[in-house]
């Protein structure tokens, strides 16, 4: 989507765009709100929420199953490669 924006932008849109590319000191942005309804307000807490939500951590759901076993891991002979 960024990138769309980006090669759609005319005249003086081109500075607005700009401005998302820098960080700015103390630049202030609303709280986030995860799907918990926690919210997060500092800088870290941003951050840390955006990864969790990003890449969640394996919770031990069952919801997929593991592939069969199968004989992958058997040694195969010399002759048999040959």
């Amino acid at each position: 989507m960024w990138n769309d924006y980006l090669q759609n932008l005319r005249g003086g849109e081109v500075w607005r765009a700009a401005k998302f590319t820098k960080p700015r000191v103390g630049a202030t942005v609303e709280a986030l709100t995860d799907t918990e309804g926690k919210q997060a307000t500092t800088i870290a807490e941003k951050e840390e929420m955006i990864r969790g939500e990003s890449f969640p951590l394996d919770d031990g759901d069952e919801y997929y199953e593991l592939p069969s076993v199968g004989h992958a891991y058997e040694c195969i002979p010399e002759q048999s490669v040959e």
